[in-house]
């Protein structure tokens, strides 16, 4: 429930306070440990949140100092960047899976102070970078035990000095809160750098209200509502969207800090909420049909009946249209008998469904929507951030990621890039004073790098990045996002890379989806097979080739695919392919996979 009160805040650290004022005894997040689930009231987060801000105090560590957190997706992650916010200050977070040089890069750049670890691994390649890092005096470890060594303490017992800080200091706490300003920079989120390194890109306290306030304008006041905390909190969707969106609406967090959990956890703690990027639904869906397909030909015919019978209900479900008779008592039957139980796979109390950061493919889409979960594509920045543009409940039309926030101004420039303006844009990147001119203009509009269209009801539809646009020898401009996003529809395949610039022809790199493959690992076609022989096969060959050719059959003749090359692997983070939020460098993989670019391109008489 957002009040008066909460609405009203104009930092994040007023917003914690003002939420403890408004849901005390109420769950604000929860954790496993040891197989069992341990609650935590919003009462007892603040207490946290406080002591570990005191314990900074009690540290020596200056207000509006910058403090790098490297980890997986704990509540100790988020109650140090409530506290540090406290301090004026902001966390500069580090993805779990970074090199010690990406890592470096990081903390010296935003000249953290303090460096955080979860584990000991993290925490001794941190102690090993002190050379490069000379501004950081002091290493905090939560997840593993201290070290005995100067400087190092554990995460407990930076709690208990402030604790103690706080007893002989009763006030000091709420003193800090109220130093902080809407101007001060609250969040410090590296982007991940798909053409060189990552720029620190600055967040107000003004910024993340903005965006929280936004979000819930189009969601909405809910009741009894969780979402599970499990992207990075290095990124933007973690952060802004996920954290501060929670104190915001006093949503409770169910923290997953192993992936391999997800579905176990899905099931387990039922979430209402469910965000993530394409890859997390591809993979839900990916598991839910491998399960549909190996039931009974009997059941399966009652299955894809109720599917079919969802789907049509879908455009007047979305549109919060009311059902025909006819279809209204088959949907009813539909649900009863099947499409409830297949939402019980998902916990059976997700009210809705987002997905950003990348297009997503409409099947999976339609599919998640059939079975009765509504379904929106958002669109934004982390110089935004994180959303500018939302589907949702009364705001929906299928192939756009939604009208603008609001607040956000949008419009395109000449040549189609889209621009937003509003006091959700940053403040700038931290070091990088020529970086930030480029893409905030003199007058307040941010430039997204992304083309797009906009109908004449708002609703926007991202063509692709005005960086990736390929101009071929004949001198088409081809947007290669909507080529690849058709290509991908077939479940087989994970990724799609279209090359064609200054080439007489487009050809496509394709890799398969390892899961899918698992999956027909288990068929009687390819049982006993190896994986590298499923991909090799003429079936799966045929099966690529006719995903091609559906998405050639509706596109204009200059952007049909000639050649492809199936990969024998998928583009790897640790290749350097892709980032750690799984965005392509293209550039990249262009230069990885030269040799099998040019043999599509041989013999073209």
């Amino acid at each position: 429930m957002v009040t008066t009160q909460i609405a009203s805040s104009k930092t994040v650290s007023e917003l914690f306070l003002n939420r403890i004022d408004e849901s005390r005894t109420d769950i604000a997040y929860e954790i496993e440990v040891n197989g069992e689930w341990k609650p935590t009231t919003w009462d007892a987060y603040g207490e946290e949140v406080s002591a570990f801000a005191l314990g900074l105090v009690a540290l020596g560590i200056e207000p509006a100092s910058r403090i790098a957190i490297w980890g997986e997706t704990t509540p100790q992650w988020t109650i140090a960047d409530i506290g540090i916010m406290a301090l004026s200050g902001c966390a500069a977070g580090i993805y779990q899976t970074c090199t010690p040089e990406q890592a470096a890069y990081i903390i010296t750049d935003s000249a953290s102070c303090v460096v955080m670890a979860d584990t000991a691994e993290r925490l001794q390649t941190a102690l090993s970078l002190r050379e490069k890092t000379p501004n950081v005096s002091h290493y905090i470890i939560w997840g593993d035990e201290a070290p005995d060594q100067e400087n190092v303490h554990h995460f407990n017992a930076v709690l208990e000095m402030g604790r103690q800080y706080r007893q002989e200091h009763p006030t000091a706490y709420n003193a800090l809160v109220e130093a902080v300003t809407a101007e001060t920079t609250a969040v410090l989120v590296y982007t991940s750098g798909t053409t060189g390194p990552p720029k620190g890109a600055m967040l107000s306290h003004k910024n993340c209200i903005f965006h929280a306030a936004g979000i819930h304008d189009r969601t909405g006041d809910r009741n009894d509502q969780s979402a599970i905390a499990f992207l990075p909190m290095s990124h933007v969707g973690e952060n802004v969207v996920g954290l501060i969106g929670r104190l915001y609406t006093g949503t409770k967090g169910i923290f997953c800090p192993d992936m391999a959990n997800f579905a176990r956890i899905i099931q387990q703690r039922k979430p209402t909420q469910l965000g993530g990027v394409p890859r997390l639904f591809e993979k839900l869906y990916a598991a839910m049909q491998d399960k549909l397909q190996a039931t009974p030909p009997n059941k399966k015919r009652l299955i894809d009946w109720a599917i079919t019978v969802g789907d049509q209900a879908t455009p007047y479900r979305m549109a919060q249209k009311p059902l025909p008779l006819v279809l209204s008592l088959k949907y009813k039957i539909a649900d009863a008998m099947v499409l409830s139980k297949l939402r019980m796979g998902l916990g059976g109390r997700a009210e809705y469904m987002l997905s950003g950061a990348a297009p997503m493919p409409k099947h999976i889409i339609s599919f998640f929507q059939a079975i009765g979960i509504p379904f929106y594509e958002v669109y934004g920045l982390t110089e935004g951030a994180g959303i500018s543009h939302m589907n949702s409940d009364g705001h929906y039309k299928p192939g756009t990621v939604g009208q603008v926030l609001i607040g956000f101004e949008c419009k395109l420039a000449t040549d189609g890039e889209i621009m937003v303006r509003g006091d959700g844009v940053f403040q700038g990147y931290l070091n990088k004073p020529e970086a930030t001119a480029e893409a905030i203009m003199e007058d307040g509009w941010l430039l997204t790098g992304d083309i797009g269209e906009v109908d004449d009801e708002g609703f926007l539809r991202i063509t692709d990045r005005k960086k990736n646009l390929l101009v071929t020898a004949a001198g088409k401009n081809v947007a290669p996002a909507n080529i690849e996003l058709l290509i991908s529809r077939e479940a087989l395949i994970s990724q799609v890379v279209v090359i064609g610039d200054q080439r007489h022809f487009l050809t496509a790199l394709i890799t398969l989806s390892p899961e899918a493959l698992q999956g027909l690992q288990q068929t009687e076609e390819f049982s006993g097979q190896s994986l590298d022989e499923i991909r090799t096969s003429e079936t799966v060959q045929k099966c690529v080739e006719q995903a091609v050719s559906d998405a050639n059959a509706q596109l204009a003749r200059y952007e049909n695919v000639r050649k492809f090359a199936v990969l024998p692997e998928e583009f790897s983070l640790a290749r350097g392919e892709v980032t750690p939020t799984t965005k392509i460098k293209r550039k990249v993989v262009v230069e990885h996979y030269a040799d099998e670019i040019e043999t599509m391109y041989q013999d073209t008489r």
